[in-house]
Protein backbone atom coordinates (compact mmCIF):
# COMPACT_ATOMS: atom_id res chain seq x y z
CA UNK A 1 0.00 0.00 0.00
CA UNK A 2 1.33 3.41 -1.02
CA UNK A 3 2.35 5.97 1.61
CA UNK A 4 2.02 9.53 0.99
CA UNK A 5 0.81 13.01 2.98
CA UNK A 6 -2.65 14.59 3.67
CA UNK A 7 -2.61 17.84 5.03
CA UNK A 8 -6.14 18.85 5.92
CA UNK A 9 -6.92 22.58 6.82
CA UNK A 10 -9.91 22.79 9.92
CA UNK A 11 -11.41 25.42 11.68
CA UNK A 12 -10.12 25.04 15.47
CA UNK A 13 -13.06 26.12 17.87
CA UNK A 14 -13.11 26.26 22.02
CA UNK A 15 -16.45 25.51 23.29
CA UNK A 16 -17.56 28.31 25.45
CA UNK A 17 -18.06 25.73 28.74
CA UNK A 18 -15.38 24.84 28.35
CA UNK A 19 -12.83 27.61 28.01
CA UNK A 20 -13.19 29.48 30.74
CA UNK A 21 -11.12 30.22 33.67
CA UNK A 22 -12.65 27.73 36.02
CA UNK A 23 -11.15 24.95 34.37
CA UNK A 24 -7.65 24.73 36.52
CA UNK A 25 -7.18 27.80 36.07
CA UNK A 26 -6.00 30.03 33.03
CA UNK A 27 -2.91 28.19 31.69
CA UNK A 28 -3.49 26.43 28.62
CA UNK A 29 -1.71 24.35 26.09
CA UNK A 30 -1.02 23.96 22.46
CA UNK A 31 -2.53 20.56 21.03
CA UNK A 32 -1.88 19.32 17.72
CA UNK A 33 -4.07 16.02 16.60
CA UNK A 34 -2.65 13.72 13.98
CA UNK A 35 -4.41 11.02 11.86
CA UNK A 36 -2.78 7.91 10.80
CA UNK A 37 -4.27 4.54 9.54
CA UNK A 38 -3.15 0.68 10.38
CA UNK A 39 -4.56 -1.10 6.27
CA UNK A 40 -7.07 -2.97 6.04
CA UNK A 41 -7.82 -5.24 2.93
CA UNK A 42 -10.14 -2.44 1.29
CA UNK A 43 -10.30 -0.84 -2.38
CA UNK A 44 -11.14 2.41 -0.43
CA UNK A 45 -12.77 3.46 3.28
CA UNK A 46 -14.28 6.62 3.27
CA UNK A 47 -15.63 8.67 6.58
CA UNK A 48 -16.61 12.18 7.51
CA UNK A 49 -15.35 13.20 10.29
CA UNK A 50 -17.58 16.04 11.36
CA UNK A 51 -16.43 16.86 15.20
CA UNK A 52 -13.49 16.04 17.35
CA UNK A 53 -13.53 16.77 21.10
CA UNK A 54 -11.94 16.58 24.67
CA UNK A 55 -13.52 15.08 27.31
CA UNK A 56 -12.60 16.17 30.94
CA UNK A 57 -11.79 12.58 33.21
CA UNK A 58 -14.55 14.11 35.72
CA UNK A 59 -17.51 14.74 33.46
CA UNK A 60 -17.99 11.84 30.84
CA UNK A 61 -21.59 12.17 30.71
CA UNK A 62 -22.52 11.63 27.27
CA UNK A 63 -25.30 14.27 27.71
CA UNK A 64 -23.44 16.64 29.08
CA UNK A 65 -21.13 18.87 27.19
CA UNK A 66 -19.65 21.17 29.91
CA UNK A 67 -16.51 19.52 29.93
CA UNK A 68 -15.68 19.55 26.35
CA UNK A 69 -13.28 21.33 24.29
CA UNK A 70 -14.05 21.03 20.65
CA UNK A 71 -10.83 20.28 18.59
CA UNK A 72 -12.78 20.33 15.25
CA UNK A 73 -15.98 21.50 14.09
CA UNK A 74 -15.63 21.97 10.47
CA UNK A 75 -16.29 18.20 8.60
CA UNK A 76 -13.33 16.64 7.23
CA UNK A 77 -14.02 13.72 4.66
CA UNK A 78 -11.03 11.24 3.75
CA UNK A 79 -9.84 8.16 2.44
CA UNK A 80 -8.28 6.05 5.14
CA UNK A 81 -6.31 4.07 3.35
CA UNK A 82 -4.59 7.10 2.07
CA UNK A 83 -3.03 7.71 5.86
CA UNK A 84 -1.10 4.46 5.56
CA UNK A 85 2.43 5.22 7.69
CA UNK A 86 1.72 8.96 7.04
CA UNK A 87 -0.35 11.54 8.82
CA UNK A 88 -3.31 13.90 8.17
CA UNK A 89 -2.57 16.87 10.15
CA UNK A 90 -6.60 17.38 11.62
CA UNK A 91 -5.77 19.82 13.90
CA UNK A 92 -2.64 22.18 14.28
CA UNK A 93 -2.56 24.20 17.02
CA UNK A 94 -5.51 24.20 19.11
CA UNK A 95 -5.62 26.05 22.38
CA UNK A 96 -6.58 23.70 25.06
CA UNK A 97 -7.10 24.61 28.84
CA UNK A 98 -4.83 23.19 31.10
CA UNK A 99 -6.36 19.88 33.31
CA UNK A 100 -6.77 15.93 32.82
CA UNK A 101 -8.68 14.58 30.28
CA UNK A 102 -10.10 11.13 30.40
CA UNK A 103 -11.40 10.81 26.42
CA UNK A 104 -10.36 12.01 23.19
CA UNK A 105 -13.96 11.37 20.93
CA UNK A 106 -14.72 11.71 16.87
CA UNK A 107 -18.43 12.50 15.68
CA UNK A 108 -18.36 10.33 12.54
CA UNK A 109 -21.31 11.71 10.29
CA UNK A 110 -20.56 8.78 8.17
CA UNK A 111 -18.66 6.85 5.21
CA UNK A 112 -18.33 4.38 2.49
CA UNK A 113 -16.13 1.15 2.61
CA UNK A 114 -15.22 -0.41 -0.82
CA UNK A 115 -14.51 -4.09 -1.34
CA UNK A 116 -12.86 -6.62 -3.31
CA UNK A 117 -15.11 -9.26 -4.75
CA UNK A 118 -14.69 -12.59 -7.13
CA UNK A 119 -16.69 -10.70 -9.41
CA UNK A 120 -15.38 -6.88 -9.14
CA UNK A 121 -16.03 -4.86 -6.12
CA UNK A 122 -19.14 -3.59 -3.99
CA UNK A 123 -19.59 -0.66 -2.28
CA UNK A 124 -21.54 -0.36 1.12
CA UNK A 125 -22.59 3.32 2.62
CA UNK A 126 -24.29 4.73 5.74
CA UNK A 127 -27.71 5.51 4.88
CA UNK A 128 -27.90 9.25 3.42
CA UNK A 129 -24.38 9.50 2.90
CA UNK A 130 -23.75 12.25 0.88
CA UNK A 131 -20.68 11.54 -0.25
CA UNK A 132 -21.31 8.00 -1.22
CA UNK A 133 -20.92 7.07 -4.73
CA UNK A 134 -23.38 7.02 -7.49
CA UNK A 135 -23.62 3.20 -7.01
CA UNK A 136 -24.12 1.50 -3.58
CA UNK A 137 -24.50 -1.81 -3.19
CA UNK A 138 -25.56 -2.38 0.36
CA UNK A 139 -25.43 -1.02 3.99
CA UNK A 140 -22.77 0.41 6.44
CA UNK A 141 -24.19 0.34 10.15
CA UNK A 142 -22.28 2.48 12.64
CA UNK A 143 -24.13 2.65 15.44
CA UNK A 144 -23.32 5.74 17.78
CA UNK A 145 -21.03 7.71 15.52
CA UNK A 146 -23.08 10.48 15.01
CA UNK A 147 -23.97 10.21 18.61
CA UNK A 148 -21.60 10.32 21.73
CA UNK A 149 -18.81 9.44 18.74
CA UNK A 150 -16.07 7.20 18.67
CA UNK A 151 -14.36 7.00 22.17
CA UNK A 152 -10.75 7.29 22.45
CA UNK A 153 -9.97 6.66 26.36
CA UNK A 154 -6.73 7.58 28.00
CA UNK A 155 -5.69 5.54 31.12
CA UNK A 156 -4.74 7.43 33.85
CA UNK A 157 -6.24 10.61 31.83
CA UNK A 158 -4.19 12.71 29.75
CA UNK A 159 -2.82 15.92 31.61
CA UNK A 160 -2.22 18.93 29.58
CA UNK A 161 -0.27 21.69 30.94
CA UNK A 162 1.55 24.72 29.87
CA UNK A 163 3.78 22.22 27.41
CA UNK A 164 3.00 21.78 23.52
CA UNK A 165 1.58 18.60 22.95
CA UNK A 166 0.74 16.55 19.88
CA UNK A 167 -1.31 13.16 19.68
CA UNK A 168 -1.31 10.50 17.19
CA UNK A 169 -4.04 8.78 16.26
CA UNK A 170 -4.14 5.66 14.48
CA UNK A 171 -7.68 4.47 13.07
CA UNK A 172 -7.29 0.62 11.99
CA UNK A 173 -9.19 0.07 9.19
CA UNK A 174 -8.71 -3.36 9.39
CA UNK A 175 -10.41 -4.01 12.60
CA UNK A 176 -13.10 -1.38 12.40
CA UNK A 177 -14.87 -2.49 9.06
CA UNK A 178 -16.66 -5.72 9.80
CA UNK A 179 -19.35 -8.64 8.26
CA UNK A 180 -22.81 -7.79 10.68
CA UNK A 181 -23.41 -11.11 12.05
CA UNK A 182 -25.93 -13.27 10.53
CA UNK A 183 -26.91 -13.07 6.74
CA UNK A 184 -28.07 -9.66 6.54
CA UNK A 185 -25.21 -9.21 3.91
CA UNK A 186 -24.93 -5.89 5.94
CA UNK A 187 -21.06 -4.35 6.88
CA UNK A 188 -20.76 -2.97 10.22
CA UNK A 189 -18.45 0.33 11.25
CA UNK A 190 -16.64 0.08 14.65
CA UNK A 191 -14.53 2.61 14.74
CA UNK A 192 -11.13 1.21 16.37
CA UNK A 193 -8.71 4.06 17.11
CA UNK A 194 -5.90 4.64 19.93
CA UNK A 195 -3.91 7.59 20.90
CA UNK A 196 -0.76 8.50 21.94
CA UNK A 197 1.54 11.16 22.42
CA UNK A 198 3.28 11.88 19.09
CA UNK A 199 6.92 11.70 21.44
CA UNK A 200 5.62 7.71 22.41
CA UNK A 201 5.40 6.88 18.63
CA UNK A 202 8.02 4.85 17.36
CA UNK A 203 9.46 3.49 14.29
CA UNK A 204 10.76 -0.05 12.98
CA UNK A 205 13.49 -0.24 10.17
CA UNK A 206 13.92 -3.93 8.57
CA UNK A 207 17.09 -4.69 6.47
CA UNK A 208 17.17 -7.87 4.84
CA UNK A 209 20.38 -9.74 3.07
CA UNK A 210 21.30 -12.95 1.25
CA UNK A 211 24.13 -15.04 3.49
CA UNK A 212 27.05 -16.10 1.76
CA UNK A 213 26.72 -18.31 -1.21
CA UNK A 214 22.75 -18.11 -1.64
CA UNK A 215 20.99 -17.38 -4.92
CA UNK A 216 17.90 -16.65 -5.48
CA UNK A 217 16.17 -18.81 -7.96
CA UNK A 218 15.02 -17.20 -11.06
CA UNK A 219 11.08 -16.87 -11.69
CA UNK A 220 9.67 -17.26 -15.12
CA UNK A 221 12.64 -16.89 -16.35
CA UNK A 222 13.44 -13.45 -14.83
CA UNK A 223 16.51 -12.92 -12.56
CA UNK A 224 14.47 -12.36 -9.02
CA UNK A 225 16.09 -9.75 -6.22
CA UNK A 226 15.38 -9.11 -3.22
CA UNK A 227 13.04 -6.21 -4.36
CA UNK A 228 10.41 -8.95 -5.08
CA UNK A 229 9.90 -9.56 -1.50
CA UNK A 230 8.37 -7.65 1.46
CA UNK A 231 7.70 -6.87 4.98
CA UNK A 232 4.58 -7.44 7.00
CA UNK A 233 4.33 -5.76 10.61
CA UNK A 234 1.50 -6.48 12.48
CA UNK A 235 0.52 -6.07 16.05
CA UNK A 236 0.14 -9.38 18.33
CA UNK A 237 -3.12 -8.28 19.51
CA UNK A 238 -4.52 -8.24 15.54
CA UNK A 239 -7.01 -10.78 14.77
CA UNK A 240 -5.71 -14.39 12.61
CA UNK A 241 -7.31 -12.76 9.33
CA UNK A 242 -6.66 -9.28 10.26
CA UNK A 243 -3.96 -8.44 7.27
CA UNK A 244 -0.58 -6.75 9.00
CA UNK A 245 0.98 -3.92 7.50
CA UNK A 246 3.29 -4.89 4.04
CA UNK A 247 6.12 -2.67 2.64
CA UNK A 248 7.82 -3.79 -0.06
CA UNK A 249 11.90 -4.15 -0.43
CA UNK A 250 13.92 -1.66 -1.84
CA UNK A 251 17.47 -1.09 -2.19
CA UNK A 252 18.00 2.63 -2.43
CA UNK A 253 22.11 2.87 -1.38
CA UNK A 254 22.41 -0.44 -4.43
CA UNK A 255 24.84 -2.07 -1.67
CA UNK A 256 22.73 -5.44 -2.18
CA UNK A 257 20.82 -4.76 1.47
CA UNK A 258 17.15 -4.09 1.04
CA UNK A 259 15.03 -1.98 4.11
CA UNK A 260 11.91 -0.96 4.62
CA UNK A 261 10.80 1.95 7.51
CA UNK A 262 7.81 1.72 9.19
CA UNK A 263 6.77 4.49 10.80
CA UNK A 264 4.07 6.21 13.32
CA UNK A 265 4.22 2.49 15.55
CA UNK A 266 2.21 2.76 18.84
CA UNK A 267 4.10 0.76 21.65
CA UNK A 268 3.24 -2.99 21.67
CA UNK A 269 4.07 -6.36 20.34
CA UNK A 270 4.63 -6.74 16.41
CA UNK A 271 5.19 -10.15 14.56
CA UNK A 272 7.42 -9.57 11.37
CA UNK A 273 6.84 -12.19 8.31
CA UNK A 274 9.01 -11.93 5.03
CA UNK A 275 6.41 -12.18 2.09
CA UNK A 276 8.53 -13.61 -1.32
CA UNK A 277 6.78 -13.93 -4.65
CA UNK A 278 5.11 -17.02 -5.83
CA UNK A 279 6.94 -20.51 -6.86
CA UNK A 280 9.70 -20.02 -4.14
CA UNK A 281 10.45 -20.96 -0.80
CA UNK A 282 13.31 -19.66 1.41
CA UNK A 283 14.84 -19.87 5.03
CA UNK A 284 15.75 -16.44 7.32
CA UNK A 285 17.31 -15.95 10.20
CA UNK A 286 15.95 -15.36 12.76
CA UNK A 287 13.19 -18.03 12.17
CA UNK A 288 9.51 -16.09 11.17
CA UNK A 289 7.68 -15.22 12.28
CA UNK A 290 9.70 -12.83 14.60
CA UNK A 291 8.68 -10.96 17.97
CA UNK A 292 9.46 -7.30 18.00
CA UNK A 293 8.77 -5.39 21.12
CA UNK A 294 8.46 -1.40 20.37
CA UNK A 295 8.37 0.63 23.50
CA UNK A 296 7.65 4.74 23.35
CA UNK A 297 9.78 6.32 21.17
CA UNK A 298 12.17 4.13 20.55
CA UNK A 299 13.78 3.60 16.48
CA UNK A 300 13.77 -0.21 16.25
CA UNK A 301 16.37 -1.68 13.78
CA UNK A 302 15.94 -5.65 12.85
CA UNK A 303 18.18 -7.75 10.31
CA UNK A 304 16.70 -10.42 8.47
CA UNK A 305 19.34 -12.87 6.21
CA UNK A 306 18.11 -15.26 4.00
CA UNK A 307 19.80 -18.40 5.02
CA UNK A 308 18.11 -20.72 2.08
CA UNK A 309 16.59 -20.29 -1.32
CA UNK A 310 14.99 -22.75 -3.77
CA UNK A 311 12.29 -23.20 -6.01
CA UNK A 312 8.80 -24.22 -4.63
CA UNK A 313 8.11 -27.96 -5.45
Amino acid sequence: MRRFALLLPVVLLCATAACDDDIEGSESTRLTLLLTDAPGDFEAAVVTISQIYLQRSDDEDDDDDGGRVILLDEPVTTDLLTLANDVATLVDGAIVPAGTYGQLRFVIDGGFIEVETTSGTEVFATPGYAEAPARVDGILMCPSCAQTGIKVNFQGGLRLDDDTETLLVDFDVAETFGHEAGNSGRWIMRPSLKAASIAAAASIEVSVGLAAGVILPPIGGQILTLAGFSVELKSVDAEDETPGEVLVLSDANNDGTFTVRFLNVLPGEYTLMLRGPLGVTFGTSPGLPHTIEVEAGAAVTQSVMVTSAGPSI
